[in-house]
């Protein structure tokens, strides 16, 4: 498997973050740290940015009243994924 083949290169994929994007593919790397062509230790690892594809026409707004920001903030993107 692909991850085997990582994995015997000592590279690792540390972190996939998923974001919209109406021009890449839902499923398709969008983008990658770190950049092609730099050079790399055994132990670097890899992070990728993943397209969920377009956003959606429209989200539901839930109830923020009495939240501090920071639970606001993550209570909305809570409901993004």
């Amino acid at each position: 498997s692909t991850l085997l083949k990582l994995a015997r290169l000592n590279l690792e994929i540390d972190t996939t973050i998923y974001e919209y994007n109406e021009k890449i593919n839902k499923g398709h790397i969008i983008d990658q740290y770190p950049k092609e062509g730099k050079k790399i230790n055994d132990d670097t690892k890899i992070i990728l940015i993943v397209s969920q594809g377009n956003p959606p026409d429209y989200y539901i707004v839930p109830d923020l009243i009495n939240l501090s920001l920071n639970k606001a903030t993550k209570k909305i993107i809570s409901l993004i994924k």
